[in-house]
This record gives structure tokens, sequence and C-alpha cells, in this order.
């Protein structure tokens, strides 16, 4: 009977489940602009681990500049403190910072989770990811609509809107200087730059109510000495 029993465990034991630590990655950097781009999240902001051991955590995550990025405190979970497999980050200025963090799991976790600290030996890998946040500087030296210059409203992000009142508008559009414009988009088209621009009077919907008319208009330019492209976007909403 002893023998029957030795004998049914070692197929079990043979496969026990191992883990490859050299598979579990992170992004080792990134680079971005320091700008927000108001497109809600924003998927640079997210370091996400891939080959992660099942019932992994990842604790113990620093930024060495929290004055270039902070961790968002979305990124753990409010009872635990532990995160599981992504980490989010808020960009704060321009600079570079250092995002620290270790993988833990096994007899590992369950330490961690029992004493609140980290040992040095057991189930746990030690990851950096190094973050550029590159300083946003408006590229227009002029965003003209008509004989109004609206190159302003791009000075703190390179997405913006603006009310209008519907009519026809000419579109004026010229690099600063160090930056060259590539192209425009209206909608999603492309057009040419000194174009007329058309803003239509709102609509109203089956319940008579007033449905926004707008119109998007993104230029896209180069850094001369970088070669690094910055879209920005404007929205031309109607008054009327």
């Amino acid at each position: 009977m002893l023998l029957a029993i030795m004998v049914t465990a070692l197929p079990e034991q043979a496969t026990a489940k191992t883990v490859d630590a050299s598979k579990i990655t992170f992004p080792t950097s990134r680079t971005m602009w320091s700008c927000d781009e108001r497109i809600g999240a924003d998927d640079d902001l997210m370091l996400e681990g891939r080959h992660l051991p099942d019932g992994a955590i990842i604790v113990n995550i620093k930024s060495s500049n929290p004055k270039v990025v902070k961790i968002d405190k979305y990124t753990w979970d409010e009872e635990t403190g532990e995160c599981e497999d992504t980490i989010l980050l808020k960009k704060k200025g321009a600079g570079t910072a250092t995002i620290s963090y270790d993988v833990i799991w096994g007899k590992q976790k369950r330490y961690w989770q029992h004493n609140k600290q980290l040992v040095s030996a057991g189930e746990m890998k030690h990851f950096e990811t190094k973050i550029t946040l590159i300083k946003y500087q408006n590229p227009c030296q002029y965003f003209k609509l008509g004989n109004k210059d609206i190159k302003k409203k791009l000075n703190k992000s390179p997405k913006n809107w603006i009310d209008v009142k519907a009519g026809k508008y000419k579109l004026s559009i010229k690099a600063r200087k160090g930056w060259k414009l590539i192209k425009i988009t209206r909608g999603g088209k492309k057009i040419k730059n000194k174009s007329e621009i058309t803003v239509k009077k709102k609509k109203k919907d089956a319940y008579g109510n007033p449905i926004q008319a707008e119109v998007i208009i993104k230029a896209y330019f180069k850094n001369k000495k970088t070669n690094r492209k910055r879209p920005v976007e404007m929205t031309l909403y109607s008054k009327n």
C-alpha cells in the first residue's frame, strides 16, 4: 500500500511548475514629451510586465526623481499596497528619472505579505526603467484662424480647443524657428496651408437639443535638430 502511494506521487513531483525568471520583462527605457497629451489613459505612462509568474506582485516601487515622474497612486491596491502587473506613472516636468521595482512570487511573496519587507534570497527579480521627459515647446510661430492668432492655446498642451462663430476662415500656420511644418489635416484628411475652413452652425437632434458642430485641425511638425515629430491639434467648436 505504501509503495503504491509513493508511485502515484511521483508524477506530481515531476510536473511541479518552475519559473524561468529570465523571461520576465519590463520596458528598460521610455522617452516621451513632458506635456499633457490630453488623450485619456496614456500608454506611455504604463509599465507593463510580460511573462510574470502566476500570482506574482510588484513591490518596492520608487522613482529616483519625483520632480520628473511620480508613481500614480492608482498603481497600488489600497488595502494591500500591492501592484499586480502594471505600474502607472504621472509626468511632473522635463528631465530623467529611474523607476525601480521588484517582482516577487512563491515563498518570497508569502514572506513579504507577512513581514512587509524583502529578503535577499527567494523568488524575486529586480527591474529598473529609465524615463526621459523631453520639454514640450509649442512648435507654432503662429496658428491663425482668419486674422486671429490662437497659438497661445497650444503653449501648455499640444491639444486644445476654441469656440468660434460659424462661418468661413482662412487657416494659416507657420513653424517657429528650429521646426518644420510637415503637413496639416482637417478631420483626418490632408489639406494645404492657407486653405479655407468652414465651421458649420449647430444642428438639433431628434429631441430639439443643439448638437455642437466641430472641426478638428491637426498640424504635424518636425524638429530640425533632433528630427523628433510633434503634432498639435486644435478643435474648433461652433458658438451658434
